[in-house]
């Protein structure tokens, strides 16, 4: 049995709000699942796979680059392509809850048999990532009250139920389900790949042999179905990584910038502070203080 754990940080009308991790080693799909809530799930480190089994059966890659949607209820099973184990943060919220908030961006979700969720993942944003780090900081440290809690993540899921509905509005013109399933597919399979070893010195050529594709259709394709180039979607899946880690005291910012890939603590500094627009030092000393405060003197 897989060694898995959770750790509630919050308890509300409006939502609840757990930490996750598991210790699962390579694995195929295991017994089906059922989604508790209407379910926005960070993973904040390692990888592995949902087959989901509503609708048209598909497998979506649970990865820090990329937050997973699932509505009440739906059934998959999760399998593990590495041995490193995951770690997650998780939002559960009533329907009632759920639908009005995705309404404010599709008005199909007032239906009361609408499942709030229309897509199964959306880029996991600075603009999602800051406030969900620095809620779950203050929550462990005991430094955020109920409302706090209740409004911060509120805010997550108007800015999720947005973000879906632009990039189902980005789609492009109606393709045929072979080709549509196949370009999914390989975007899927190529964020599995990078996902397991974020670090790794790939290069485009070698990673398109992997997956049976030509440079140009694998980088097309790619960005096409995530909505980022192959090089910046690896970047955003270290940078994400790194906010994770970034709390930990023994940890120092030019042994993370090695760790992570980076060719120099001044790489990593200015990487970060471009994508968040804040620096790893002030980022590490928000999370340990108050977040806004400290966000709005960077």
């Amino acid at each position: 049995m897989p060694s898995c754990h959770e750790h509630l940080l919050h308890d509300s009308p409006l939502v609840t709000m757990r930490d996750s991790s598991c210790c699962e080693r390579r694995s195929g799909p295991r017994a089906e699942e059922y989604a508790r809530g209407n379910t926005i799930q960070f993973t904040r480190a390692g990888v592995y796979l949902t087959h989901r089994s509503a609708g048209a059966r598909r497998t979506v890659v649970a990865e820090p680059a990329h937050v997973l949607l699932f509505n009440q209820g739906t059934p998959y099973r999760v399998s593990h392509p590495t041995d490193d184990g995951d770690s997650s943060t998780v939002l559960d919220f009533p329907a009632a809850v759920a639908r009005e908030v995705t309404a404010r961006h599709d008005r199909a979700a007032w239906r009361d048999d609408a499942p709030p969720f229309h897509a199964t993942h959306v880029l996991a944003t600075p603009e999602l990532l800051l406030p969900l780090h620095g809620l779950r900081h203050a929550l462990v440290a005991g430094m955020a009250g109920r409302m706090e809690a209740d409004e911060v993540a509120l805010g997550i899921l108007d800015t999720i139920a947005r973000d879906a509905a632009r990039a189902r509005d980005a789609r492009p013109v109606a393709q045929r389900v072979e080709t549509r399933r196949a370009r999914r597919e390989l975007a899927e399979a190529v964020k599995a790949r990078l996902a397991a070893a974020p670090t790794s010195d790939l290069t485009l050529p070698s990673l398109a042999r992997e997956v049976a594709a030509s440079p140009f259709h694998l980088a097309r394709t790619f960005r096409t179905e995530t909505g980022l180039p192959i090089h910046q979607y690896l970047l955003r899946l270290r940078l994400n990584l790194a906010l994770d880690r970034l709390a930990e005291p023994s940890t120092s910012l030019a042994t993370l910038a090695l760790d992570l890939g980076f060719a120099s603590h001044a790489h990593f500094t200015a990487t970060f502070r471009r994508v968040f627009g804040i620096s790893p030092s002030r980022a590490r000393a928000a999370m340990r203080r108050d977040w806004h405060r400290a966000t709005g003197a960077a």
